[in-house]
């Protein structure tokens, strides 16, 4: 009896674990597919179809950009990161005040990856690596041109479906944008609007400091 108690009670864990790890495996399939998704939107300029596959914060966070974006003054702006102060100038030379004052927050990042104001072709060069599930968060490794990079992409599980959160490329933007404006061997800000210029095929002047008015 007792043989036959402790047989069935390692079968059981047998089967607990194999259920647990197919849980997991399936999780992680789901997330690598909700990277990929993403990916494959980005790379199209589509950016209706590829906000489907990121989080509400993230489409939270973009929101705030566009309100520094249409009400933000030079001092203001001043105090952003480098990559916020792209993000909220980029915006400005490309779009019309009227656009930006008329743009849902929501919609915002859906349009600045539709007009490429993020450089998507940056997305041909990564990757994601090994995956991490705990819960109802997930990470990978950022693999940019096979190089294993010391930031993860994050993944929240929102009304049971993976979503990613792009705050992780943030300081991978930092870092890539201060690396192209150092370039330049001009002070940052003339730099960044050159820089800017060049992304978005507009001729950017010193009233792009100023709020939409």
């Amino acid at each position: 009896m007792n043989k036959l108690f402790i047989i069935l009670i390692i079968s059981s864990l047998i089967i607990t674990g194999c259920k647990s790890k197919k849980v997991n495996l399936s999780d992680k399939q789901l997330v690598s597919d909700c990277f990929t998704n993403y990916k494959t939107q980005v790379l199209a300029k589509n950016g209706e179809e590829a906000v489907k596959y990121i989080d509400s914060a993230t489409v939270n966070y973009f929101g705030k950009l566009h309100y520094y974006a249409v009400a933000y003054d030079s001092t203001q702006i001043a105090q952003l990161i480098i990559s916020e102060k792209f993000i909220v100038l980029s915006a400005r030379a490309f779009f019309t005040g009227s656009d930006l004052q008329n743009m849902e927050h929501s919609r915002f990042l859906e349009q600045i990856i539709s007009n490429n104001l993020l450089d998507n072709q940056m997305f041909t060069k990564v990757g994601l690596g090994k995956i991490t599930v705990t819960d109802t968060l997930a990470d990978g490794f950022i693999i940019y041109n096979n190089f294993p990079l010391p930031y993860a992409f994050l993944f929240k599980l929102e009304n049971k479906t993976w979503l990613l959160n792009l705050n992780a490329l943030i300081p991978l933007l930092q870092v890539q944008l201060k690396s192209i404006l150092s370039s330049y061997n001009i002070p940052e800000n003339e730099a960044l609007l050159t820089y800017i210029g060049k992304i978005t095929g507009k001729t950017c002047t010193n009233d792009i400091w100023q709020p939409i008015q």
